[in-house]
C-alpha cells in the first residue's frame, strides 16, 4: 500500500499477439468474401435489375435487396472455423507500463479487484508452495487467509501472531488457529477506500507483557487521508482483546494526495520508534517534499513514544541524538533520514544491527538502501533529484546523497517490498540473506547485503500473488503476506 504506493509501493505490467492473429484472420475472411460466388451472383442480379426496372430508384432498392442476400449468403458459405471469434481472455494482474505513474496504487487495485471477487478472504490454494535456492530448498506454508493482509508481527516474549488487514482489523492466530474476534478493529476510524489506505502496521513496545502498550499506523477520515500513529493498551483482564477507550494519539501528518503513505512501525536496536513516511504522492515530487526537512513527509521519522519521554508540547519525545532536534531553520526535529519516496518496508537485521529500506520507486526503478549501525542519522537518499542512482530532477539538495545498494527496473517489476535479513536457524539456505520480493510480480528473492551492494542476488524459486509485506517473528522465522488473503512462513524444505 505502498502499501503501500505500492508504488509506488507501484503497479506493473506482465502480448498481444492474439491481436496480430485476429487482425489477419479479418483480412483472409474479406479476401474470400470478394472472390466467393454467391458475391459474383449478387453482382449479375444487379446488372439484370438496373436493364429491367429502367428506375435510379428501383435500382438501388434492388442493389440494396441483393447486397444483404451476398451477405447471407457468404456467411452461409464461410466455413465453421472462420466464423469462429477469437473468445475474451480472464482478467490477469498484467498492468500496462504506460499505467506505471504510481506502480503500487494500480498494483493494489488491481489485486483489490480480485480480493472483491474472492470474497476478500482470499483465493489461494491452501497447499504449501516450494522452491529451489543456491544452498537448500524453501517452501512456503500456509499459517491462515485474512482479508487483505498487510502486515504480520509478534509481541516480545509471545507465541501469538499478529496480522493487520487493510481496512482497519488485527487479527491474532494462536496455537495455528486464527482467532474469530479481532484483538483490535478500527474499521471505523481507518479510510481504507484508495488503494493506499488502510490500516499499514502494527508495533508493540519492547515492555508490552508488562505495559501492555502497542503503536499502530493508518489513514484516518479527514482530508486524502492523514496518517495517524497511536497507542493503544491490552486489555489486563483478556489478553486476546485491545482496549479502544486507551487511544493515545502520538501523530498526525496531514497528506497532499491518496497515496505513497509508507506506515511501517518497529522499534529499533535503540528501543525507538521508527516510522516511514512516504512523500505523499504528488506525481514526481513536485514540491520537493523528500528532500525538505521542513516536513515529515518522505522521511524515516524516530521518536521515543512512552508516556513518561521528555518531550516539550508533544505526546512523544525527540531522542537527544536525533539529527534536526535544535528546530533550527524549520527543521523537523523527528526526523531521522529523508529523500525518500515511500519507504513502504523496512527493517532492522536483528544481529548485525544493519538497517534495510525498500523505497519504492517512481516510474523505472525500485531500490533497496542500507544504514550500518550508528550512520544513519541526518542520511539523505535524493528523492526526487534521484530515482534510485539515475538523475530524474535537478535539485542541489541532492548532491552528495546516498546510493542504494540495490536497484531494478520496471517492467515487469514495479513495486519494491522490503523484507528482512533471515535470522532463522530452521531455514540454513536463507541465514544471513536479506529476503525480499516485488508486489506485481510476487517474486521473491535474496541477497547478502553489505555496505555497498547486494551480494548473490537471487531468485528463492516462490511467488506471492499480490506480495504485499514480510514479517519477523521472535525466533526469526520470516513470513510473506498476499493482498489477496494468504499469509505464509517461509520454511525449509
Amino acid at each position: 500500500m505502498s502499501p503501500p504506493e505500492r508504488s509506488s509501493k507501484g503497479a506493473g505490467s506482465r502480448g498481444s499477439g492474439s491481436r496480430a492473429t485476429g487482425t489477419g484472420r479479418a483480412k483472409a475472411s474479406g479476401s474470400k468474401r470478394a472472390k466467393s460466388p454467391a458475391a459474383g451472383g449478387a453482382k449479375q442480379a444487379s446488372s439484370r435489375t438496373k436493364k429491367t426496372t429502367g428506375t435510379k430508384k428501383k435500382a438501388a432498392a434492388a442493389r440494396s435487396k441483393s447486397a444483404s442476400g451476398t451477405k447471407a449468403a457468404t456467411r452461409a458459405k464461410r466455413p465453421a472455423a472462420k466464423r469462429k471469434r477469437r473468445q475474451p481472455q480472464p482478467p490477469t494482474e498484467r498492468v500496462p507500463p504506460q499505467m506505471l505513474m504510481s506502480g503500487f496504487v494500480v498494483a493494489v487495485a488491481i489485486t483489490v479487484v480480485i480480493a472483491v471477487a474472492l470474497g476478500g478472504s482470499g483465493g489461494a490454494a491452501a497447499h504449501d508452495v516450494a522452491g529451489t535456492g543456491e544452498r537448500g530448498t524453501v517452501r512456503l506454508e500456509l499459517i491462515g487467509n485474512f482479508r487483505e493482509p498487510l502486515y504480520v508481527a509478534q509481541p516480545p516474549d509471545d507465541d501469538r501472531i499478529f496480522v493487520v488487514e487493510k481496512q482497519g482489523a488485527i487479527r491474532i492466530v494462536e496455537d495455528g488457529e486464527k482467532l474469530r474476534r479481532p484483538f483490535l478493529n478500527l474499521r471505523s476510524r481507518v479510510l481504507s477506500a484508495g488503494v493506499e489506505q488502510g490500516l499499514f502496521s502494527i508495533e508493540f513496545d519492547p515492555d508490552f507483557q508488562s505495559s501492555g502498550w502497542f503503536y499502530v499506523a493508518y489513514t484516518g477520515k479527514a482530508g486524502f487521508g492523514t496518517t495517524r500513529i497511536e497507542a493503544y493498551r491490552a486489555s489486563p483482564d483478556d489478553p486476546n482483546r485491545a482496549l479502544p477507550s486507551s487511544r493515545r494519539v502520538l501523530l498526525k501528518i496531514p497528506q497532499p494526495d491518496d497515496t505513497h503513505k509508507g506506515g511501517l512501525l518497529l522499534f529499533g536496536p535503540d528501543e525507538h520508534l521508527y516510522i516511514g513516511s512516504g512523500d505523499g504522492g504528488l506525481v514526481g515530487d513536485p514540491t520537493g517534499m523528500g528532500l525538505s526537512r521542513r516536513v515529515l513527509l518522505g522521511k524515516i521519522l524516530r521518536i521515543d513514544p512512552h508516556p513518561d519521554a521528555p518531550r516539550a508540547e508533544r505526546p512523544y519525545g525527540i531522542p537527544d541524538d536525533n539529527p534536526f532536534r535544535s528546530a533550527k531553520h524549520g527543521r523537523k526535529p523527528e526526523i531521522w533520514a529523508y529523500g525518500l519516496r515511500n519507504p513502504w518496508r523496512f527493517s532492522f537485521d536483528r544481529q548485525s544491527g544493519v538497517m534495510l529500506i525498500g523505497d519504492v520507486g517512481q516510474d523505472k526503478w525500485e531500490e533497496i538502501d542500507y544504514l550500518a549501525p550508528g550512520t544513519g542519522a541526518g542520511s539523505n537518499f535524493g528523492w526526487s533529484a534521484f530515482e534510485a542512482a539515475k538523475r530524474f530532477k535537478p535539485d542541489p539538495r541532492g548532491e552528495g546523497s546516498i546510493k542504494p545498494i540495490l536497484a531494478y527496473k520496471h517492467n515487469p517489476s514495479c513495486s519494491v517490498t522490503g523484507g528482512y535479513v533471515s535470522r532463522d536457524p530452521d531455514v540454513p539456505s536463507l541465514f544471513g540473506r536479506y529476503v525480499y520480493g516485488d508486489y506485481c510480480t510476487g517474486l521473491i528473492r535474496s541477497f547478502v547485503p553489505t555496505k555497498l551492494t547486494a551480494a548473490g542476488d537471487r531468485p528463492l524459486g516462490l511467488k506471492v500473488p499480490a506480495l504485499s509485506s514480510f514479517g519477523e517473528d521472535n525466533a526469526g522465522h520470516v513470513y510473506a503476506t498476499s493482498l489477496l488473503g494468504p499469509v505464509y512462513q517461509l520454511r525449509a524444505e
